[in-house]
């Protein structure tokens, strides 16, 4: 997404508070929990462990039943972006940026419930994190990023996660805004669009509402604990507390309300964040204690096209009074009422199906049959461990260890199982399916023109046979609809974004071992998606005669990293003949520089260039040509040479990387998807310190452990991907290799869990704030000066030992250091 303003929130953690879900504790942390022991329930901190006291909030967090209060946490303010529009200059793709509010990271340790404050204090011991899902903090990126905080299961049906009055695109939260529509049963992380945040379910105290949508509750931010399969907060000015946890395809709540015969549960039908007027609803009461519901949604980025959404949620206790509300052919909602005089925790568990309500009910009572809500978070928050721990992470500060974690917690949201427990699916010929035999789920929500740069490959790497599904599923739409949406959104061809994704996604996801059922049929569909016309690639044949599409530089730029990638998918599966064409193809690049500016240029059919100048934005798709420029990501030796060869590359590179986030078109865009990885291109031009400190300085300028210093959409997980990737040391440049690029490691000691079994073990010892220039490296104990590892090493596995340093060094420069580049076939 293009940000037209450069304004944005920029918050802090806490100085010298480390939580313990890191490895070493502060003064404060070490205060806190005497005082626990002691029997103190509040404790405040002073001037130690505050800053810059611009803009104030408060936390209040359980632990192990008592609170502790936290005054006076301090943030630094920046500048407020308000109604800040994000577009393409060929799609209509919006993302609205609210007033970013400060949060207070609160994370869920060991305990039932804990929490973890983070600052920039270094651990000492170069322990492995053990329990990663602790650390997670999924208030990150909820400002811009539009992240949502709420409870989900890896790649669940369900993101059980509040609504605010005014939703961020996607994830339907605001973390300044104190409105609470009520806690919607879908979300989707960051997209650029408004969508979901499908039948919020509101507690409230009262009888029931004339206006449905417009009753809304306070929600107390200093008061969300929010970790992986875990959200808890206050609403009613702190009258209720509302604890989610879910599985994959249903959730419980734990809802705490005072004493009263008024305690209230409203489910809001039609309050989706794209719902229009003609979409329907559906309900029923069943007994008294059940309700069913379905509600039609979708018009993602604007299109015409729908999903329904089917639930079925039953109580612990008898409701004293139930109501359908609204119109009897659209109903609004559903308003319950119950008397907590004698008991004031009321229990609710939900089915959520995008195929029928008896899919609901089936995937409620198979997923989630007792009503012990700490067994189902606990068990939710084993499975994230379980897929967390495939990337272990030693030293950092807390703080990193934290982004880094909820970073890859991001991974693991989408795209989201869309089958139900009996197999069933929609396809995209909006038929019931059901998957394949050895397919476990079929898969929605692939945010292609994104993911395809990172993503994949990561995900594939820590969730194999997911991935592998993943395949599969678009070897359905295929079968289904006859080609692979660019971005696929709930079985829709909604037309947003340009390019061909999917040779690109796949390919990452077989080089990082992911299998899909019949890889060889899928890349068969896949080579005649990209070699005929078709509704995804359309006028192949006169791009196959010019060498270009017509004035459409980044769509020229997309289809030859596209091509490239399907190349190697290609020669992998031991089809040479497409392999070769596509590899050739894949130069088409070539066809747009124009040699009068030295710019990837819209060029006309008659041959001749439109001549562009450096931060001219059309007609190039959320960014400039200075920005566009280096986006060549397999050939940067001959990129180079058309430049005039290394130093003055180097010195376009230097300017281009003045500012990362589009401060002007003529600075680099590096939160945008289409410039991921420009940070590696000095590794192939005989400066890799320069790589070394770009990339520190990114890292530690873009990302923060809070909702609102990222400034950017993190569009399922892609941004979140290109900071674990980074923070590791290593860059998956090459779309369909395992080829990785190196920078400085931000940790001490990285142990990747391959899928062959082995491990790949990164240890960079000296590494902290000041030491991020590499000094040597050794391979499998063997000393080396390229700046590269070859892919087999996430097959083989291995060890890499990197010797860091505060001072640049000639390491890498060598003519022979550089990483592979493809300037023919093969």
């Amino acid at each position: 997404m293009r940000i037209t303003s450069n304004r944005f929130i920029r918050c802090t953690s806490l100085d010298n508070v480390v939580g313990d879900g890191g490895t070493g504790e502060s003064r404060f942390s070490i205060l806190r929990r005497r005082a626990k022991l002691s029997g103190v329930d509040k404790i405040a901190p002073r001037s130690a462990v505050t800053r810059m006291a611009s803009f104030r909030n408060s936390g209040r967090c359980g632990s192990g039943g008592r609170l502790l209060e936290l005054s006076s946490l301090s943030c630094r303010r920046g500048c407020i972006s308000r109604g800040v529009s994000m577009r393409s200059p060929r799609y209509h793709r919006l993302a609205r940026l609210g007033i970013a509010g400060c949060a207070v990271a609160l994370v869920a340790a060991a305990s039932p419930v804990g929490q973890a404050f983070a600052g920039p204090v270094r651990t000492e011991a170069a322990a492995l994190v053990a329990d990663p899902a602790a650390t997670v903090n999924t208030i990150v990126q909820t400002g811009a990023g539009n992240n949502f905080p709420g409870a989900q299961a890896p790649f669940g049906s369900i993101q059980w996660s509040p609504n605010t009055k005014r939703r961020g695109a996607g994830g339907n939260y605001r973390h300044n805004d104190d409105q609470l529509r009520g806690y919607g049963l879908t979300a989707l992380a960051g997209p650029g669009c408004g969508a979901m945040g499908d039948d919020p379910i509101l507690p409230m105290i009262g009888g029931a509402p004339a206006d449905i949508n417009a009753t809304m509750t306070t929600l107390d931010h200093s008061s969300e604990i929010a970790t992986a399969g875990y959200y808890s907060a206050k609403s009613s000015n702190g009258q209720i507390r509302t604890e989610l946890t879910t599985t994959q395809r249903s959730g419980i709540a734990r809802i705490t309300y005072p004493a009263t015969t008024q305690a209230a549960v409203l489910v809001k039908l039609r309050d989706s964040q794209q719902q229009r007027e003609a979409d329907g609803s559906s309900a029923r009461i069943v007994g008294n204690n059940e309700i069913i519901g379905n509600t039609t949604s979708g018009h993602f980025c604007g299109d015409k096209a729908t999903y329904v959404v089917h639930f079925n949620m039953v109580f612990d206790r008898p409701f004293t009074s139930a109501k359908i509300l609204g119109d009897a052919a659209k109903p609004g909602g559903i308003f319950l009422t119950f008397d907590t005089t004698a008991a004031p925790v009321l229990q609710a568990k939900v089915g959520l199906s995008f195929v029928s309500d008896a899919g609901a009910r089936l995937n409620r009572q198979t997923e989630n049959p007792g009503w012990d809500f700490d067994k189902v978070r606990t068990a939710t928050r084993d499975k994230w461990n379980q897929y967390l721990r495939r990337i272990e992470i030693a030293g950092g500060t807390a703080a990193e260890q934290t982004v880094f974690y909820s970073n890859l917690y991001h991974q693991l949201n989408h795209p989201n199982v869309v089958s139900d427990v009996n197999g069933q699916y929609i396809g995209y010929d909006n038929a019931v399916h059901t998957v394949a035999p050895g397919q476990r789920a079929h898969y929605q929500n692939f945010s292609g023109w994104d993911t395809y740069h990172n993503q994949a490959s990561l995900a594939a790497l820590i969730a194999p046979a997911e991935t592998g599904d993943m395949a599969t599923s678009l070897k359905q739409a295929y079968d289904q609809a006859g080609a692979i949406p660019q971005w696929g959104f709930m079985n829709s061809f909604n037309g947003v974004m340009i390019g061909d994704s999917a040779p690109a996604i796949v390919a990452e996801f077989r080089a990082f071992g992911a299998r899909s059922i019949d890889d060889k049929a899928l890349l068969a569909d896949l080579v005649k998606q990209a070699r005929t016309d078709n509704r995804v690639r359309r006028n192949t044949t006169g791009y196959d005669r010019l060498g270009y599409t017509v004035n459409d530089p980044s769509l020229t730029i997309e289809w030859t990293q596209q091509d490239f990638a399907l190349s190697r998918l290609a020669y992998a599966l031991g089809d040479k003949v497409n392999g070769d064409f596509l590899a050739k193809r894949a130069l088409n690049w070539k066809n747009i520089f124009d040699p009068q500016t030295g710019l990837l240029s819209p060029r006309n059919a008659d041959g001749t260039f439109t001549h562009v100048q450096p931060g001219d934005q059309k007609p190039y798709v959320e960014g400039s040509a200075a920005q566009y420029r280096f986006q060549v990501p397999t050939d940067q030796p001959a990129l180079a040479k058309l430049l005039g060869g290394n130093d003055a590359t180097n010195r376009l590179l230097d300017d281009l990387f003045l500012s990362f986030n589009n401060e002007k078109p003529t600075r680099a865009f590096l939160t945008n998807e289409f410039s991921q990885g420009q940070q590696w291109f000095y590794n192939w031009t005989g400066r890799p310190s320069s790589t070394q400190s770009t990339v520190h300085r990114w890292l530690t300028t873009t990302y923060g452990n809070n909702c609102c210093t990222y400034p950017n959409n993190d569009d399922l997980g892609t941004m979140s991907a290109q900071y674990v990737w980074a923070t590791m040391g290593i860059y998956p440049q090459h779309l369909g290799t395992a080829d990785v690029v190196l920078n400085s490691p931000t940790f001490t000691k990285v142990v990747i869990h391959l899928t062959s079994g082995r491990t790949l073990t990164i240890n960079a010892p000296q590494a902290s704030n000041s030491n991020y220039y590499i000094q040597s490296l050794k391979v499998n104990g063997v000393a080396s000066t390229k700046t590269w590892l070859p892919g087999a090493m996430f097959t083989n596995g291995g060890t890499v030992d990197f010797t860091l340093g505060a001072s640049p060094t000639s390491w890498g420069s060598g003519p022979g250091d550089a990483p592979p580049s493809y300037d023919g076939v093969r």
